[in-house]
């Protein structure tokens, strides 16, 4: 019956490890062989968000020839989303730190010396973390895999609780501008 205990305890082991594994998946994209841990929603995150899409130009929803209206705007709009995927994924405080990136190239070349093909290492550019995975971002995925993405993590941003709360706080500070001008009209 001791047997069956420890049977019993290895297989709620795996069940456990299997759930906390599939809680997991989906906690980080690969990004050309890269992969990058994506951040929990935070408050300064969608501050970010928001700044970025202010930035966005008027895209006509109702413009007679689509193909035109995106020709028309991408050069501004592209950079943009290539940034607000890059925030919602390495989220306010990572991109805080300022982190400096150096990007090496490794490359294949003939070596008459050697007589055969030798690897060369080569530091191509540095950067700030931001701005080389919006790049990164925009050139090595598609645009479906892009807006997937853009639109599962603002689906986790928590957006209804952080208007639920700024609206009950809009709320109050209203009542707190009545009452003032109520205390200063009796008070005259």
């Amino acid at each position: 019956m001791a047997d069956t205990t420890n049977k019993e305890k290895t297989l709620e082991e795996q069940v456990a490890s299997t759930i906390l594994q599939a809680s997991t998946i989906g906690k980080a994209i690969t990004i050309n062989g890269e992969e990058y841990e994506i951040t929990d929603p935070t408050p300064a995150t969608l501050m970010m968000v928001s700044a970025e899409v202010s930035k966005m130009p008027k895209v006509s929803r109702n413009s007679e020839n689509i193909l035109f209206e995106v020709l028309r705007t991408a050069k501004d709009t592209v950079p943009i989303i290539g940034k607000i995927a890059a925030i919602l994924l390495l989220g306010a405080k990572r991109i805080s730190q300022h982190r400096e990136i150096t990007v090496e190239e490794t490359r294949r070349r003939w070596s008459w010396r050697k007589f055969r093909f030798v690897k060369e290492t080569t530091i191509t550019s540095k950067g700030w973390e931001l701005e080389y995975l919006a790049h990164r971002i925009t050139t090595d995925l598609n645009i479906s895999t892009i807006s997937d993405f853009i639109n599962k993590r603002l689906g986790e941003m928590q957006v209804g609780d952080f208007f639920g709360l700024t609206t009950s706080l809009s709320a109050v500070n209203i009542l707190k501008q009545t009452k003032e001008v109520e205390e200063t009209a009796h008070g005259e």
